[in-house]
């Protein structure tokens, strides 16, 4: 839509194929239990035995993948498809106006730099892991508060596109956040990349820490971000949010519709 003026819903919509999924999947997960996406994929549809019979190399090569694997693929082919469509539409409104269609592309950086960014930090390993290039993170209680982080910048870095859209600013391309994550990642590969320890990741507790921070951080800064879209919004029209409040002509407050049509009668 911020190229081609119009909102193109894809073949498979994520607000609403993709969260009609993750529900049906909370639910199959909370009838058999989070086990069941450990289970061998082939076992689960029954073909095991007679790929072991008659195909004894596929057996072997597909017999360590989980069913959470297959979702891991079917969601990537899913993400592929759209992002091709998306950019079909967005090639033709580009031609259609006699710009170029490649342009366009350079506005995948910022989420190519974020998601490079959080997986660097995410990946690395220090005196905590549990084997050498093994991510800590990952497999500790820290990695749901890191997936909470990378969400709320994730939303912080979408909705500053989206505003840039509505209101006709200049997209987007630079995110502070990158400065805090950046350093955050150098410190969780300080190893690899300068022969030293970490210094922010050197215990579990400092490391429980910086998560945590990194969350709360991520956090305060997107409901900052949309407290002040929606003071300005409310602000600009005359209305509050979230009630059937109007703001006094004369003072300037908020008030009830029936107390300004009162006001009016006086």
């Amino acid at each position: 839509e911020f190229h081609t003026g119009t909102l193109y819903l894809g073949v498979f919509s994520g607000p609403v194929d993709g969260i009609i999924i993750i529900c049906i999947m909370y639910c199959v997960t909370g009838y058999y239990g989070p086990s069941l996406w450990d289970t061998k994929f082939i076992d689960f549809i029954g073909i095991d035995g007679l790929l072991a019979n008659h195909a004894p190399k596929l057996y072997i090569d597909l017999h360590g993948y989980a069913i959470s694997d297959v979702f891991y693929v079917i969601g990537m082919v899913q993400v592929l498809f759209n992002v091709a469509l998306s950019y079909r539409n967005v090639y033709r409104a580009r031609v259609a106006i006699n710009k170029s269609p490649f342009t366009p592309l350079g506005r995948f950086i910022p989420f190519l730099i974020t998601t490079f960014l959080h997986i660097a930090w995410l990946s690395g390993s220090g005196p905590l892991a549990g084997a050498p290039g093994q991510s800590y993170i990952l497999y500790s209680n820290n990695f749901l508060p890191f997936l909470g982080f990378w969400a709320f910048e994730f939303a912080h870095q979408v909705g500053k596109m989206i505003l840039a859209h509505v209101t006709h600013q200049r997209f987007p391309y630079w995110d502070w956040s990158w400065v805090f994550t950046g350093i955050l990642a150098m410190d969780a590969n300080a190893e690899r990349l300068f022969g030293m320890q970490p210094i922010l990741h050197q215990s579990t507790t400092s490391t429980g820490i910086v998560v945590a921070l990194a969350l709360l951080t991520s956090f305060v800064a997107y409901t900052r971000f949309c407290t002040l879209v929606i003071q300005d919004i409310t602000e600009y029209l005359g209305i509050a949010c979230f009630t059937v409040k109007k703001r006094d002509p004369a003072t300037g407050k908020w008030i009830t519709a029936q107390q300004l049509e009162a006001k009016k009668l006086l």
